[in-house]
């Protein structure tokens, strides 16, 4: 969040704080950022703090946000504009109203934003942050490891079926069979941090 303060549009911010909460979907051909493009402004339940997540195969899981959260969400939703090179350029873009929470900048730009749109804003937030480092991957398993730090501070010490939980709620592993063997990945990647 401290990084989000260093960009100009409410889209680019929700990226860096929905991939915190695990939301980006499978990594594989054809479903990459799966979550994110599907993700539409109805999915967002203000009443609850939940955000209804779709896979490609219409695959729901539930993830529960922070006020903060739904707050950027409700920016990102009423921007109208796109401020070009975060705001250094005097080029601004109109954002198309669609169904969708991420639309890409320009006229005519209806339906889903493509997966490079993602990939290629996380390479300009490394620029613009100056922070090479920035990744989808490495914020995504930052997530889980903090999440897993959350977990131990509140229950004292994680077993196997709390490793495998963390896979389910980030769905790490495709499947709930490579959720439960990816518990000892977790729990490695977990253990210098915690």
């Amino acid at each position: 969040r401290v990084l989000q303060k260093q960009l100009e549009n409410p889209q680019d911010r929700l990226i860096l704080e929905l991939l915190t909460w695990g939301i980006r979907g499978r990594t594989e051909v054809g479903n990459t950022h799966e979550e994110l493009i599907n993700l539409r402004k109805t999915d967002v339940d203000y009443n609850n703090k939940v955000l209804t997540v779709t896979n490609n195969d219409g695959e729901e899981r539930f993830i529960k946000v922070d006020e903060y959260t739904l707050s950027l969400i409700q920016e990102a939703i009423n921007q109208e504009t796109y401020y070009c090179r975060n705001g250094k350029s005097a080029r601004v873009i109109p954002i198309n109203d669609t169904p969708y929470l991420f639309r890409t900048p320009g006229k005519d730009k209806d339906g889903k934003v493509e997966q490079q749109l993602f990939t290629r804003r996380i390479q300009q937030f490394q620029k613009w942050l100056d922070k090479a480092h920035l990744t989808i991957s490495n914020l995504y398993f930052s997530s889980i490891i903090d999440y897993a730090k959350k977990l131990k501070e509140e229950k004292g010490e994680l077993t196997k079926k709390d490793y495998i939980r963390i896979n389910e709620i980030f769905r790490y592993g495709d499947n709930e069979e490579k959720q439960t063997l990816y518990w000892i990945k977790t729990a490695e990647l977990c253990k210098p941090y915690l």
